[in-house]
Parts: structure tokens; C-alpha cells; sequence
């Protein structure tokens, strides 16, 4: 506790008494982090963990349930195939490319002139639970239509719902791209992030959906 001042009889300016401690700013603030960096850090980790586990359990799920997995292609041709598959790929490397770039790098802070109210990991984990959560319905949903046998009217009472679910997926992949570019990150991770994104927005939610309906209501 500080001690209490008393003016001295002369009259003279007082000197602050060696007790009272000066007020320091913190080093968190200095350094502009947030001081829960670290336990935003592993919701950021936790989030990706469960629900990249349950994406992978329903393709499991899926490639047992459907009958014929060639299905999911619908009426695609062969070169367009190759081009989807290489995409594929590309998303599959991209992603985890993104997410150790994100848990191994330090605090995170947005670039200078990029304006934002929101804390960067409430972005970017935002948008990571909104590509994992709706990309865990897709497969379900595709099982909907092809388990037991493909279906005409399974698919035109859950067409929507693909829809919106990849629709979902790519925009929460897009909002975790653009995150990335807007914080100091290494350039492989914004790439895998980026072409994780185009592949949803494009590939999955433009583009399959045209074939797979294609091939189920041929």
C-alpha cells in the first residue's frame, strides 16, 4: 500500500516517496498479443482435432455404406476427373500445410493496416469450424442418396442440403484464407490455405454438385 503524502511545512513540491511503485505497462500489451494467446491456441487445435476426426469418420462410414463409392463422381469424364483428383490432392496437402503454420507460429498479431476488431484467433478458428462442421455433413448426406441404391427422390429431398453444406465448407475455408493473409504468416501456409479454399468454393461446391445430379437422376 502507498503511504500517505504530507506537504511539508516549507511549502516545497513533494518527491515521490521510494514506496510508491510507478505504474508499468504490460509487456502483453506492449507486444500487442492477447494474453489468452495460449489458450486460444488449443481451442484452435481441439476444434480441428474433433472435427477433422469426425470428416474422416464419415467417409469411412460412407465408402461402406455406399454400394458403389463410384457413384459420388456422378457423370464426370475422365479428364475432368483427373483435374478434380489433382485439386484434391492439392486441398489435402494445403490444409494441414495452413494448420501447422497457424499452431507453430507465434503470437498472433494482425499486419499493420489491416483494421480489425476481431481477435485473429476467434477469425481463424471461426472459419476452420465452419468448413470442418458443414464438411462433415457432405458425406452423410451423399449416403442419404446413394444407400442402399441411388434414389431420385432421396436426392431431390437432400440436394439442397449438399448444397448448402459445401457451400458452407467453402466459405468457412475462404474466411480462414483471408485471415491468414491479413496476419504474418509463411507463405506456404496462406497457399495451402488459398488452394483449400478455391477447391471448395469451385471444385466441390460449384462444380460436383452439376455431375452428381447428373449421374443420379440419369
Amino acid at each position: 500500500p502507498c503511504k500517505p503524502s504530507v506537504m511539508p511545512s516549507d511549502g516545497s513540491a513533494l518527491t515521490p516517496s521510494a514506496d510508491i511503485e510507478t505504474p508499468r505497462e504490460s509487456p502483453l500489451l506492449d507486444d500487442q498479443c492477447s494474453p489468452n494467446d495460449g489458450r486460444q491456441k488449443l481451442i484452435f487445435i481441439i476444434i480441428n482435432g474433433i472435427l477433422g476426426a469426425g470428416v474422416l469418420g464419415s467417409y469411412v462410414a460412407g465408402f461402406i455404406m455406399i454400394p458403389d463409392v463410384t457413384l459420388l463422381w456422378g457423370n464426370i469424364s475422365d479428364a475432368m476427373m483427373y483435374v478434380y483428383i489433382v485439386s484434391i490432392l492439392g486441398a489435402t496437402v494445403g490444409f494441414p500445410l495452413a494448420f501447422f503454420g497457424v499452431v507453430l507460429s507465434g503470437p498472433l498479431k494482425w499486419r499493420p493496416g489491416f483494421r480489425c476488431q476481431i481477435d485473429p484467433w476467434m477469425w481463424l478458428t471461426t472459419g476452420v469450424f465452419l468448413f470442418l462442421s458443414c464438411s462433415c455433413l457432405w458425406m452423410p448426406l451423399c449416403t442419404a442418396v446413394l444407400a442402399p441404391e441411388k434414389s431420385t427422390a432421396s436426392y431431390n429431398r437432400y440436394a439442397h442440403a449438399i448444397s448448402l453444406a459445401l457451400f458452407g465448407a467453402g466459405t468457412g475455408a475462404a474466411i480462414f484464407a483471408s485471415g491468414l493473409w491479413a496476419l504474418d504468416m509463411g507463405m506456404a501456409a496462406r497457399i495451402g490455405a488459398t488452394w483449400t479454399a478455391l477447391h471448395c468454393l469451385i471444385g466441390d461446391a460449384t462444380l460436383w454438385p452439376v455431375y452428381f445430379a447428373a449421374g443420379v437422376l440419369e
